[in-house]
C-alpha cells in the first residue's frame, strides 16, 4: 500500500509493505515493513521493520518490531523492542529490549536492556541500563538520514 499521508484511529492491518510519507496512529496498526518520513505512535504499531526520518512513540505507546530511523523519540512510558537511529531519546519511564545509536540519551526511571552507542550515551543515573557498550558503527547504514537532511 502507498500513501501521502496515513492516519488510524481503531485498526489498520497491512499484510505486506506500507508506504507514505506520513504515519499517524492512534489505536493499532499492523504491518509488514512500514516505511515512512514521519511515524507517530498513540497506541500501538506492530511490523517486522519500521523505516522512518524520525519516529515518535507517545506516552504508554508501544512499538513492536525493528525500528531503523533518523530520530527516534520514545516518550513517557513508552515501549520498543529495537531501535537503530542516529539519535534516540528514551523519556521517563519508557522501556526499550535495545537501542543502538550514534547519540542515545536515556532519562530517569527508563529501562533499557542493552544500549550500543557509537558517538555519545547520556544516561541519567536514575535511569536503569543492563548492558551498554560503545561500538564501531552501528549495524545498519543510516547514510540515507544526511542524504534527505542535505536535500
Amino acid at each position: 500500500m502507498k500513501a501521502g499521508e496515513v492516519r488510524v484511529s481503531g485498526s489498520l492491518d497491512v499484510g505486506g509493505q506500507l508506504e507514505a510519507e506520513s504515519l499517524e496512529v492512534w489505536g493499532s496498526a499492523r504491518g509488514g515493513v512500514v516505511k515512512a518520513g514521519e511515524v507517530s505512535v498513540s497506541g500501538s504499531l506492530s511490523a517486522k521493520e519500521v523505516r522512518a526520518r524520525r519516529v515518535v512513540v507517545h506516552r504508554k505507546s508501544k512499538v513492536r518490531g525493528r525500528v531503523v530511523a533518523c530520530e527516534v523519540e520514545l516518550e513517557r512510558e513508552a515501549e520498543a523492542e529495537e531501535i537503530v537511529a542516529l539519535r534516540v531519546t528514551a523519556g521517563r519511564g519508557a522501556e526499550a529490549e535495545r537501542i543502538e545509536a550514534v547519540e542515545a540519551a536515556i532519562e530517569r526511571e527508563a529501562s533499557v536492556e542493552a544500549l550500543l552507542y557509537v558517538s555519545q550515551a547520556r544516561i541519567h543515573p536514575e535511569a536503569d541500563v543492563a548492558r551498554q557498550e560503545k561500538v564501531e558503527k552501528l549495524s545498519e547504514d543510516l547514510s540515507w538520514c544526511r542524504e534527505q537532511a542535505g536535500g
